[in-house]
């Protein structure tokens, strides 16, 4: 990456490893964050840490809960570090959230032309409490944030230097996403694909195609192996089940319309409990794949519920026709839970109960960035949700003016998309994304899905700047 950076970027980013190493060196040694990685390895989206050790490729083979992605890395640190694959991962999250800063600054930076514009965005970022506490986490959000703003970065050098290598590592990178985070469906690669095709110049257009081939087939293929193998297309047969959370009503009384007995059955229990709770009479056998741990195990060896057995499919299947059928019945309650799911959107991606250890130890510092957590509604909604809030109002609704005005020129043939309305473009697509299918499809996390955009809500909001007071004047970089 260094003969990307030319010298007169040196200064910003040494004083960057400089905050980078001091402010982690604080949390860890003063504050004495703990390195959150053995719960993870416990979590329901990861499979038996021994099968990951003795039988990896099986276990990927046979993943039909999650993509395959985070398993497989945990699989690799495990089998490669043994003793030491905690530490490694902590080096490896500092690591790669240190490549993100650098690049964030480098994308602010072909941006605005200003060094110290990206050297402020990307530094304050990196030292913000929900940075700190996501990297001592070693969870798939935290990837998830990483990948979007790699992603950013890439799709500039692409369509600045209109150089393929580029393109495919935008799409690969994209491609790693969907592999790793379920929200992040084949859908919207595609739609990604399309939206870069159309506002691109039209010698790029091949370039983008060519690009997007590979990786958009390594997606299709692995839906298409959960297709063939468990009858559904999707790298997640958790669908039912995460839907249930926000379109079953929060008491489970379902509406009387709903009298199939296994549906109310289903939904009186709730998802995401063991196999016991829902009844070993009542669910149906299920023999494909005989000997394969993953899918037949009840539990793992930490005891916690093995959410990858094969049976977990007919629940979810369950849970998402009981999902339905109340959304047909009354959906007034779901509205209003995705009102909550809104809010919750909207609330500090701190307030997240996985980092409550570690957010208690630096509490004044992440009251100070979040206003004291000053309460305008409820528990849930305090004046930084409102002022976060209005940014987004502000910012989407001045990047819509502006892009209806260049449309509309583009369309008689007398402008044409300029890299930087591309680049805001597909950040607020992505932020768009993920807030629509985050909120109106769970509840609960939300705020935790927010973290992952982060990066391109900081970008967006430096364009709407940068568009509105500095275009037109000449950027020499």
């Amino acid at each position: 990456m260094m003969h990307l950076i030319p010298r007169k970027h040196l200064p910003a980013i040494l004083l960057l490893t400089l905050i980078t190493v001091t402010s982690r060196f604080i949390v860890r040694y003063f504050y004495h964050f703990d390195i959150n990685a053995v719960p993870v390895l416990e979590t329901w989206h990861l499979l038996d840490k021994q099968l990951l050790i003795d039988h990896p490729w099986e276990c990927m083979w046979y993943l039909h809960s999650q993509p395959p992605l985070f398993n497989g890395l945990c699989s690799l640190l495990m089998n490669a570090f043994p003793v030491h694959y905690i530490p490694v991962m902590e080096a490896l999250w500092i690591l790669l959230g240190f490549i993100q800063t650098i690049l964030l600054y480098l994308s602010v930076y072909q941006l605005t032309g200003k060094r110290w514009t990206g050297f402020a965005v990307s530094a304050y970022f990196c030292i913000t409490p929900a940075f700190l506490l996501y990297e001592a986490w070693y969870f798939y959000t935290y990837l998830g944030m990483i990948f979007l703003s790699y992603s950013l970065f890439f799709l500039i050098r692409f369509l600045r230097t209109e150089k393929f290598v580029w393109g495919f590592a935008l799409f690969l990178t994209l491609a790693v996403i969907c592999l790793t985070i379920s929200m992040f469906h084949l859908v919207w690669l595609l739609a990604v694909v399309v939206l870069v095709w159309l506002m691109c110049k039209p010698p790029l257009r091949k370039k983008t195609i060519l690009a997007a081939l590979f990786p958009v087939l390594m997606v299709t293929g692995w839906y298409g192996k959960n297709k063939i193998m468990f009858g559904h297309f999707t790298a997640s047969t958790w669908m039912g089940m995460n839907v249930a959370r926000i379109m079953l009503p929060l008491d489970r009384q379902l509406p009387p319309s709903i009298t199939n007995d296994t549906i109310r059955r289903y939904a009186d229990i709730g998802p995401f409990r063991c196999l016991e709770e829902y009844g070993v009479q009542w669910l149906p056998e299920n023999k494909q794949y005989p000997g394969v741990s993953a899918l037949h195990d009840w539990c793992k060896g930490t005891s916690e519920s093995n959410f990858n057995n094969i049976q977990y499919i007919y629940i979810s299947d369950q849970f998402q026709k009981a999902g339905i059928a109340c959304l047909k019945a009354d959906p007034k309650k779901y509205l209003k839970l995705t009102f909550t799911a809104n809010s919750l959107y909207f609330s500090p991606t701190t307030n997240y109960f996985n980092l409550v250890k570690n957010r208690s130890r630096i509490l004044g510092y992440e009251y100070l960035f979040n206003l004291g957590y000053i309460p305008i509604h409820k528990d849930y909604i305090f004046l930084s949700n409102a002022i976060l809030v209005l940014l987004y109002a502000l910012s989407f609704s001045l990047l819509a003016w502006h892009s209806l005005k260049r449309w509309k020129g583009v369309r008689k043939g007398l402008l044409a998309w300029e890299w930087q309305d591309i680049a805001a473009v597909y950040s607020a697509f992505n932020i768009l994304y993920l807030m629509l299918a985050g909120n109106f499809l769970e509840l609960g996390e939300n705020n935790r899905f927010r973290f992952q955009v982060i990066p391109l809500f900081l970008f967006l909001l430096v364009y709407t700047v940068w568009n509105q007071w500095l275009r037109g004047k000449a950027i020499k970089q």
